[in-house]
């Protein structure tokens, strides 16, 4: 493979999972615009790349490194959950409803049926613009998301939407949360795309509203096993907000530790498509990767990037997720700090 002598001055890094002298030949330009980060992989057209959306990007940028360099972070154990992963309206996909098992070619989730799942929307004016990014609730008042969705973002240009399945409904006091306060994964790194991970805290808890179970610290529990991606993403494989889905969608993949293309690390789950028809797309960074186990449905990993092609995603190759169980005691001190 050759590379461009015009990009030699690029930052140049290696993906975690493709090494200098392996066959696939896989090298990665990080390029850094004023707003998002696309990370490109020079070969075949082949792109690594992040899942924020364009468009609307009118926010005031926000030095997230100099409060870094400040925080204190407690040490802590998570709280007890007692009521967590169960919804009152049950999910379903093709007519079968899931009690054991971004987004294109999934299936429109039934209203209400996965209501921890919220939509990260820009704020200007007091004004709520578009959708940029999605998260998970948990412990009624703290909200899971990807880094690189807030890491560049200030907290007051935010608000998080919660019990909304169709981007077109009327909102609602109840369903309109600020963000308080902020904690990005200090060693969070867009060059390898690692500890993709950050946590909000809402101004008010989200009262009502079914809350998503943590996982335990068994990372390799779900290896092989089928797991639910939930989010308004891109249904075009294009990044666009235009491309949105209005509503909220919902795609069955399987983790994979050992597959080509699929490779799973210790802190990065990979999954593909079980029908080979459908992904995480644009606009899902941040959503949850759910794993229903015992009655309960739990957050395992959250929306990171995707393999795709001519910046479109590609429905029959893989997807990556920042894997949840290597991050409870950082999810533990990050609750614990911003109480």
């Amino acid at each position: 493979m050759s590379i461009n002598r015009s990009e030699q001055n690029a930052n140049l890094s290696y993906t975690p999972d493709f090494k200098p002298g392996n066959s696939s030949g896989l090298f990665t330009f990080i390029k850094i615009t004023a707003s998002l980060i696309s990370i490109v992989v020079i070969a075949g057209g082949i792109t690594l790349a992040i899942l924020g959306i364009r468009g609307d990007l009118n926010f005031q940028p926000y030095n997230y490194d100099q409060l870094l360099t400040t925080r204190i972070m407690k040490p802590a154990t998570l709280p007890v959950q007692t009521q967590c992963g169960v919804q009152t309206v049950k999910p379903s996909i093709n007519g079968e409803t899931l009690n054991s098992q971004r987004i294109i070619n999934g299936d429109t989730a039934i209203t209400d049926s996965w209501p921890w799942t919220v939509s990260i929307r820009n704020l200007k004016k007091s004004q709520i613009g578009s959708h940029f990014c999605g998260g998970s609730l948990v412990y009624s008042q703290y909200v899971i998301t990807a880094a690189h969705c807030v890491s560049k973002r200030n907290k007051a240009n935010m608000v998080v939407i919660i019990g909304v399945t169709q981007f077109n409904s009327p909102l609602s006091y109840s369903k309109v949360f600020f963000v308080q306060d902020m904690i990005v994964k200090a060693d969070f790194n867009l060059a390898e795309i690692t500890n993709d991970i950050a946590v909000l805290k809402l101004n008010r808890p989200a009262s009502g509203v079914e809350n998503l179970c943590l996982p335990d610290a068994n990372f390799t529990r779900i290896f092989g096993q089928k797991v639910v991606v939930t989010g308004w993403g891109s249904t075009t494989g294009f990044n666009s907000n235009k491309d949105l889905s209005n509503n909220l969608l919902q795609v069955v993949l399987s983790v994979d530790n050992e597959k080509f293309f699929c490779s799973t690390t210790t802190s990065n789950y990979c999954a593909m498509s079980v029908t080979g028809d459908s992904n995480a797309c644009y606009g899902d960074s941040g959503s949850p990767l759910m794993h229903y186990s015992k009655g309960k449905w739990y957050l395992y990993g959250l929306t990171s990037y995707v393999i795709a092609s001519a910046d479109k995603c590609l429905p029959n190759l893989p997807s990556y997720y920042t894997a949840i169980p290597f991050y409870l005691e950082w999810i533990a001190s990050a609750i614990a700090t911003m109480s």
